[in-house]
Parts: C-alpha cells; sequence; structure tokens
C-alpha cells in the first residue's frame, strides 16, 4: 500500500524504526517527524535513501492535503502514520480505586506495580524500555509474596515515601516529565528488579537475560538493519551465545 505514495510517519520508537526502514524502500518519497539526538544526522543507525527521505523535527500543522512544519517547509502526503505510542486507560476502574492516570503516567504504584491506596490492586506491565516476559514475571511474584502473607505491606505513608525516593533516584519530575515515569532503560533496569528481588525476597532475573538484553540493544544502535539477523540461546544463568544467520530469500 505504501508504493510509490507519499508517506508521512510520525514518531521515534520501534514501530516507527520498522516502518521507516520498510517504507522507504518502496514509497516515492518518506518524510519522518521525530524528535531523536542524531548522529551525523541519522538517528541510532539507520541507513536510508537520500534522495527518498527527508527528516523533520516538529509539525506545526496539518492541511487538507499534508503538513506544514515548524521550518516553514509544506508537504503533501497520500498516506499519514500516526506510530506516536499509546495511552494509558483503565475504564473498568471506579473513581474510588485510588489511582490517577494522566500523560502516561500511573500513580501512585508502590514499587511500579501495587496500588499504594489499595494494596490489593496492582497493574502489572507499566515499566517499559525493559525486558517485557521477566518483567511481568518478577513483578507477579513480588505482588503474590505480599497477597500471600508472606511479607507484609509497608504502610501507605511508607509506600509514598518510596514512591517518591525512587523519582528522585531516578532523575524523574512527575510534574514535568511526568510520561518517564514508567521508564528504566537497558542501561538501569536491572536496578529495578534487584530491588524487587531483595524487597520481597524472591529470585532476580537471571544474569544471562540482562547480558543478552544489553548485547541486542549495542546491536541494534550499531546497525539497526541486521540485529534481527542473530539467534540467541541461554546457555545458564549467566551465560549466553549468539551467532548470525542469513535469512532465507534475503
Amino acid at each position: 500500500m505504501f508504493k510509490n505514495e507519499n508517506v508521512l510517519i510520525i514518531g521515534s520508537g520501534a514501530s516507527a524504526f520498522d516502518m521507516v526502514v520498510a517504507i522507504d524502500k518502496v514509497a516515492n518519497k518518506l518524510t519522518w517527524v521525530h524528535k531523536i539526538q542524531q548522529t551525523n544526522g541519522t538517528p541510532r543507525s539507520i541507513k536510508l535513501s537520500p534522495t527518498s527521505t527527508v527528516k523533520k523535527y516538529s509539525i506545526k500543522k496539518f492541511t487538507k492535503t499534508g503538513a506544514e512544519f515548524e521550518d516553514g517547509s509544506f508537504e503533501e502526503f497520500s498516506i499519514i502514520v500516526f506510530a506516536t505510542g499509546y495511552d494509558f486507560t483503565f475504564p473498568f476502574l471506579s473513581v474510588d480505586s485510588g489511582i490517577s492516570v494522566y500523560d502516561k503516567c500511573v500513580q501512585p504504584l508502590y514499587k511500579q506495580c501495587i496500588n499504594a491506596n489499595r494494596p490489593s490492586l496492582a497493574i502489572i506491565g507499566l515499566p517499559y524500555f525493559t525486558l517485557r516476559i521477566p518483567l511481568f514475571e518478577i513483578q507477579i511474584k513480588f505482588c503474590i509474596e505480599f497477597w500471600s502473607g508472606r511479607r507484609k505491606f509497608p504502610n501507605r505513608n511508607e509506600m509514598l515515601k518510596d514512591i517518591k525516593k525512587d523519582f528522585q533516584n531516578r532523575n524523574v519530575d512527575i510534574e514535568g516529565n511526568s510520561h518517564k515515569v514508567h521508564y528504566l532503560g537497558f542501561q538501569n533496569h536491572h536496578l529495578y528488579y534487584e530491588d524487587l528481588a531483595r524487597t520481597a525476597g524472591i529470585e532476580n532475573v537471571k544474569p544471562s537475560l540482562l547480558k543478552l538484553s544489553t548485547h541486542l540493544v549495542t546491536h541494534t544502535f550499531k546497525n539497526y538493519h541486521t540485529f534481527r539477523d542473530f539467534k540467541y540461546k541461554i546457555l545458564n544463568d549467566f551465560e549466553f551465545s549468539c551467532e548470525c544467520f542469513e535469512k532465507e530469500n534475503n
């Protein structure tokens, strides 16, 4: 559907990266709006056609046929793709649940999962830029330790103090950048897992998984076009192997 079209993609996440790499090969013209810090004009290591792809920083307004950009330029588009992520919403929760949601921020959550106002409620999987499945597993184990009675919940004030301390440790300004409240990052996500494991007395995420994720992210930044060509294998709790393989019909 993108072949020979004039396409505008807005966003800087994984979905935007994947679409840009694929559509760049077939579109008549591709304009990519993002705010990623650049190296030699290109985010990460994406290699795009210098003749068909244009990068823009911000859109001023849309028109019936295209978009006007902050730099004063105007382009017409036949297809516009919003790859800007999503907002958290929990319409099934009543107003007395004690949970507030605003600007991709869900609060007050003790250890980013347990409702400090009503500890019988937990929301799993909010932290991002981390290992998704191990995140779900360790958060669930963390909650079960308290719900089973094997661990006693801190009182509400203690939970709120812990939340505030976490913001300070991660330099999160909930007023100025609340969308970063649940950001972990692959450089520091091990600190979050260590905190959950230590607090609840549960097994931490395996070191081999943390090392694997660092290797994968590093290679992604080095060459976004080939990181999927690597095959990983967990050898034990501390080691993994990695080999490159050729894609069939590449």
